[in-house]
């Protein structure tokens, strides 16, 4: 099953042709106007966050990669946030009330209007989370390579392992989700 058209991963630089739209077809683009005056489509953080206030029990069958929390990339502090209240909150009314808590006012604000929106449907759902979490860890282990690199002589095991993973979680994130 594809993507909606105006919902692809753009990378986290605000380029490409992304913007949550949740795939029905009477949705309209949204506004960069209407967006708080921020410009371009929304960041992969900011989509998962709307993925999980649709479906928060995501989290549960399908974890965060283990250290994205220190990746740089825009929202992802709250996407962890949003994730781990997903985890803590089992009814809509008690993840709310700890949504409005956070700090992330203006972002968070306009991600609750955006969900208020029809959801798009659950396996499309699910493929873009399970997409994402490919991409989340490939992200991270690329972060982790250039870290150790950067660091001068690597443990030739440890920099050997990093390379194997990467390359398995790039091999994964290519394979099509059934």
């Amino acid at each position: 099953m594809p993507y909606p058209e105006d919902f692809g991963f753009a990378d986290e630089g605000n380029q490409g042709n992304a913007g949550f739209n949740g795939g029905s077809p009477n949705r309209t683009r949204p506004n960069p106007r209407q967006n708080n005056g921020r410009k371009g489509p929304l960041t992969l953080a900011e989509r998962l966050v709307l993925v999980l206030l649709d479906y928060p029990s995501l989290i549960d069958q399908h974890p965060l990669p283990e250290g994205i929390d220190t990746l740089p990339l825009p929202h992802i502090d709250l996407l962890v946030q949003v994730a781990s209240l997903c985890r803590q909150s089992h009814s809509a009314a008690a993840l709310l009330g700890a949504l409005m808590a956070l700090e992330q006012g203006e972002t968070l604000s306009r991600l609750l209007k955006a969900s208020l929106k029809p959801p798009m449907a659950e396996e499309m759902a699910t493929r873009l989370w399970l997409d994402a979490l490919s991409q989340l860890e490939v992200t991270r282990l690329e972060a982790a390579l250039l870290e150790v690199e950067q660091a001068g002589m690597p443990d030739p095991a440890h920099w050997q392992a990093l390379h194997k993973a990467l390359a398995e979680a790039r091999q994964h994130a290519r394979k099509p989700f059934d």
